[in-house]
C-alpha cells in the first residue's frame, strides 16, 4: 500500500581563449563529469610533457549565476586536497599589471590544493587565505584522476570583490622542478562569464513525494548535537517529516532517549535500536532485528508488510584510510552472507537493501566501488566479491543536491580547513527499490517563502551540525513497477499544454464519476490553485495559470481517495 503525502515535489595578447558564447547546461558539481562534455570550447594541453605521471591534459571553465566552475584531468590518481603539488594562479580581473605577476598574467588568487590554502592580491598586499575566503568546494572528495572547483563570483575578502570583471585567467601548475604547467605558453587560459540562460537546478521536493512509501533521513548530528541544539534540529526534522532516520555521532544517549527526543519533534510512537558506539536507527515502523558489524549497525525493519535491510554506517575518519576499507568489506560481507543465509539475519529474497551514513570518504576511491559493486579488497578475511544486488547488477549511489544549489554537499564546516565536500551517502538496490525524490537540506541556501513555509532559520543546517541531512523518498519496487504507476496516471487524465502558459486543461479520460479534487502546489509545496471537476457534468476543466510564476509545479488530483501526481512547468 502506498504511503499518501502532500507533493512537492565556469593571452596574454597571445594567449589563449575559451569562448564561453553558448553555455545551455548547468554545471553541477557532483564528482561526475558527464555535464562537461557538450563544453566544445575547452583548453586541450599537449601529452607526455609533465613528470612522474603527472600530465594535465585539459582544462574547461564554466559559470552559473553564482559561481565559477572548473574541470581539469591531471593523468594521475591524487586525493586533491591532500598531499600534492597542484597550484591554481587566477587573474580574476584579466589585468596583468595587478595581483601577482606570473607568465603573463596578474594573479589575484593563487590557491595551493595539497595545502588546503593560498593567497589573495590585492592593492599591493597579500592576504593569506583558505576554502572559506573563496567560497571554494571540491569533488570528489576521494582519490581521482579528474576534478572539478567552484568558487563564489559574489565573494568579498577585505571587502573587495573577487571576481570584479566579466573575463578570468588561469594557469595550472604541478610545483615541482621541471613540472608540467597548463598552457605551456604564456598568458593564461582566458574565459569569460556567460549570462546565457541555463537549464533548471535540481529538482527536489522539500514536502515528499506524493506516491513515495517511505521517507529516509541518513544524519551525522554531531557529538550528541542532536540534544544540545533541539530547537535547529527539531524545525529541519520537522520539515523533512521522516520515517525512517539513521543517526550517527549520538554517543552518550540511549536509543530510548533518542526516540522519545524524535517523539517530541515530530509526534506519534517510534521504534529504536542502537549498535557500535554512536549508530541509533529511528523508524516509524518495527525494527525486527539489529545486528553489530564491525563499529556499524544493520537493523531489519518492517514497512507496512515490507522488510527492508539498513545499514547505518560511520566509518573511519581521515587518514584512516585502511580502518574505513576494512568496515566497507564487513558491510559488504554482512550483505553476502545473509542473502545466502549465512547470517542469523532473516533476510528475505529480494529485501530491499539500503547502505546510509557518514561514510568519511577522502582517501582512496575503492571504498566507494566496494560499496556499488561488491569488489571486496581483503577477500582472506571478508570473502569473494560478488554482485551487490538480487538481480546480478551494482549497488546505485544516490547523488543528491544541496537544496536550492548545483552542489552535491553533505559536509560543511567554514572553520575546518578542509572545502566543503560529499562525506554523506545514501546507496540502495535499485532492482526492488526506487527513489522518486532527493535532497541535502541545507536552510543557507532555501528560498524565503520556503523557510517561512516549513518553520525554518536560514542557519538551522549550519548551526545544528558540520553535516547536512540527506533525505530520499522511495518507492518499493523496479523500475517497471513505479514506470506503471506513470501509466497509470496517462490512463486516467490528459493534461496539456504541458509546458504551459495562460492556462492547463486537465481532462479525465476514464469513465471515472463524482468530483476530484484537483491541486497544484510548487516545489515548496505550497498551495497555488486549487479546483474540482464534477465529472458527473463534464470531463474537462480549464485553469486560469497567468498569474502563476514561470517555474516548475506539480498537480495532484485525487481518485477514490488515490492521489495521482503529475509535473507540470511553467514557462
Amino acid at each position: 500500500m502506498l504511503k499518501i503525502k502532500n507533493t512537492i515535489l565556469l593571452v596574454f595578447l597571445i594567449g589563449f581563449y575559451i569562448n564561453s558564447n553558448a553555455q545551455n547546461n548547468r554545471i553541477l558539481l557532483d564528482g561526475s563529469f558527464d555535464d562537461w562534455s557538450d563544453k566544445p570550447d575547452h583548453f586541450e594541453d599537449p601529452s607526455g610533457d609533465g613528470r612522474f605521471g603527472f600530465d594535465f591534459e585539459n582544462l574547461i571553465m564554466d559559470n552559473d549565476e553564482q559561481f565559477l566552475f572548473l574541470s581539469f584531468d591531471i593523468g594521475i590518481e591524487i586525493n586533491l586536497q591532500d598531499q600534492n603539488e597542484v597550484v591554481l594562479y587566477l587573474d580574476t580581473d584579466d589585468d596583468p599589471q595587478t595581483g601577482y605577476v606570473y607568465d603573463g598574467i596578474g594573479a589575484e588568487i593563487i590557491y595551493f590544493f595539497g595545502d588546503r590554502s593560498g593567497y589573495f592580491y590585492k592593492n599591493n598586499t597579500q592576504k593569506s587565505i583558505e576554502h572559506r575566503h573563496l567560497g571554494l568546494s571540491t569533488l570528489p572528495t576521494v582519490s581521482s584522476n579528474r576534478f572539478e572547483i567552484c568558487m563564489d563570483r559574489n565573494i568579498l575578502i577585505n571587502n573587495d570583490l573577487v571576481f570584479p570583471g566579466n573575463t578570468v585567467r588561469a594557469i595550472l601548475l604541478h610545483d615541482v622542478q621541471n613540472g608540467d604547467k597548463l598552457p605551456d605558453g604564456p598568458g593564461g587560459v582566458k574565459f569569460k562569464f556567460s549570462d546565457d540562460p541555463l537549464t533548471e537546478m535540481p529538482k527536489y521536493t522539500l514536502a515528499g513525494s506524493n506516491s513515495s512509501d517511505f521517507r529516509f533521513l541518513s544524519y551525522n548530528v554531531l557529538f550528541d548535537e542532536l540534544f544540545d541544539k533541539q530547537a535547529q534540529f527539531r524545525r529541519q526534522i520537522a520539515a523533512i517529516d521522516p520515517d525512517i532516520i539513521a543517526f550517527q555521532e549520538i554517543y552518550d544517549h540511549s536509543a530510548e532517549q533518542t526516540k522519545d527526543l524524535v517523539e517530541d519533534f515530530l509526534g506519534g510512537s517510534w521504534y529504536a535500536a542502537k549498535q557500535g558506539s554512536d549508530i541509533i536507527m529511528i523508524s516509524k515502523y518495527p525494527i525486527l532485528e539489529s545486528h553489530y558489524i564491525k563499529g556499524n549497525g544493520g537493523f531489519l525493519i518492517d514497512v507496512n508488510g515490507q522488510q527492508i535491510l539498513v545499514i547505518n554506517a560511520h566509518l573511519p575518519c581521515c587518514s584512516n584510510d585502511s580502518g574505513r576499507q576494512e568496515e566497507v568489506d564487513a558491510i559488504m560481507a554482512f550483505i553476502r552472507k545473509s542473502k545466502n543465509g549465512e547470517t542469523s539475519l532473516n533476510l528475505q529474497e529480494n529485501t530491499p537493501i539500503i547502505i546510509a551514513g557518514d561514510m568519511n570518504f577522502v582517501g582512496k576511491n575503492r571504498q566507494i566501488r566496494t560499496f556499488i559493486e561488491g569488489d571486496i579488497n581483503n577477500e582472506a578475511v571478508y570473502g569473494a566479491d560478488f554482485a551487490p544486488d538480487w538481480d546480478g547488477s551494482d549497488f546505485k549511489d544516490i547523488l543528491s543536491f544541496a537544496t536550492n544549489t548545483p552542489l552535491a554537499l553533505t559536509w560543511y564546516d567554514l572553520e575546518s580547513s578542509y572545502n566543503p565536500g560529499r562525506l554523506d551517502y545514501i546507496i540502495y538496490s535499485d532492482a526492488v527499490l526506487q527513489v522518486k525524490n532527493a535532497f541535502n537540506l541545507f536552510s543557507q541556501f532555501l528560498p524565503v517563502d520556503s523557510l517561512q513555509h516549513y518553520g525554518i532559520l536560514k542557519d538551522d543546517t549550519k548551526n545544528a551540525s558540520d553535516h547536512i541531512p540527506v533525505v530520499a523518498d522511495f518507492v518499493f519496487g523496479s523500475t517497471s513497477a513505479v514506470q506503471a504507476l506513470q501509466s497509470e496516471v496517462d490512463k486516467m487524465v490528459d493534461v496539456y499544454p504541458n509546458p504551459f502558459s495562460k492556462t492547463v486543461r486537465i481532462r479525465l479520460k476514464k469513465d471515472i464519476k463524482g468530483v476530484i479534487p484537483i491541486q497544484i502546489l510548487d516545489q515548496t509545496g505550497k498551495l497555488v490553485l486549487e479546483n474540482m471537476i464534477d465529472a458527473d457534468l463534464s470531463p474537462e476543466i480549464i485553469l486560469q495559470t497567468e498569474t502563476m510564476a514561470p517555474g516548475l509545479y506539480y498537480l495532484m488530483f485525487e481518485i477514490n481517495g488515490r492521489k495521482y501526481p503529475v509535473q507540470l512547468s511553467k514557462i
